[in-house]
């Protein structure tokens, strides 16, 4: 059967039909009581940015439909993975069927979605999916595209999908993050003044603030600011010297969005006041 001006994209759940609709696209009825269409070379992908990431990161993966020589209409993406090993976030319709047919909705083990392709059907690669991921857990996870996932195309009856992919992503321990001291020359005449940078390295963790406490030699360096680096330029508390201490502290964040990789997150300046 052929609609003129909506698509239909009918589902089997619990015994009934649902039937979804979208404005304005020629198409065939996906009617699954007449099974799966064959030899379609239709095929639905995973795509990891990285293979591998640590627990609490947070990372995005794109699930990609090839149509082949298909018109696609609508697709029903069901997303499986691991519940002890990652938690879904979200699920959201990627440009290449962007118009939203039932919104993304995630729980344990499974991230769903219903997307189509709008006005007209399309043809080609493209990302018709994005499920952000936190890691909970070490171990090896497969994100894989459940058996319940649906593709309608134009002139066929039934659902056009015959590759559903998977893909693995290892979660590891987190590596611990690194702080270093670097002072631009090994020493210094007696009352002079010099700045040295703490420099963070994060390992490939994505780090939003520090709480960062520099220790000196009181009777040998006074510490006279610390201020923020260009690495974590927010400063959520302002910074502090406690002279008797020889401490000197100061909280400082990434901003709008978190920070990975290597740079200059405060920078201290001393007066030499003793030899030693």
């Amino acid at each position: 059967r052929v609609l003129v001006g909506l698509v239909v994209l009918a589902l089997i759940a619990a015994g009934y039909v649902v039937y979804l609709t979208v404005p304005a696209v020629r198409t065939a009825v996906l009617d699954l009581t007449r099974g799966r269409a064959s030899g379609t070379g239709v095929a639905m992908s995973v795509v990891i940015p990285s293979a591998v990431y640590a627990t609490d990161d947070v990372f995005t993966v794109d699930v990609v439909l090839n149509t082949a020589d298909k018109q696609v209409s609508a697709a029903d993406i069901a997303i499986a993975y691991p519940a002890a090993v990652l938690q879904a976030q979200s699920i959201v319709a990627g440009d290449f069927l962007p118009a939203v047919l039932t919104a993304g909705a995630v729980s344990a083990g499974n991230a769903r979605i219903v997307v189509g392709s709008g006005t007209a059907a399309r043809q080609g690669t493209g990302v018709v999916a994005r499920v952000t991921f936190k890691a909970l857990a070490q171990g090896t996870a497969t994100i894989s595209v459940d058996q319940a996932t649906q593709v309608a195309a134009v002139g066929h009856a039934a659902n056009v999908l015959e590759t559903y992919g998977t893909a693995d992503v290892t979660i590891s321990e987190p590596s611990a993050v690194t702080l270093s001291v670097v002072a631009p020359q090994a020493s210094y005449a007696l009352n002079a003044t010099f700045s040295i940078d703490v420099v963070m390295d994060t390992v490939g963790r994505q780090v939003s603030a520090a709480d960062l406490i520099i220790t000196y030699p009181p009777g040998v360096l006074q510490a006279q600011s610390i201020v923020a680096g260009d690495f974590l330029p927010a400063v959520l508390t302002a910074g502090s010297i406690a002279v008797g201490d020889g401490t000197a502290r100061i909280v400082v964040g990434s901003g709008t969005s978190s920070k990975q990789g290597t740079g200059v997150i405060a920078r201290v300046t001393f007066k030499a006041v003793q030899q030693g």
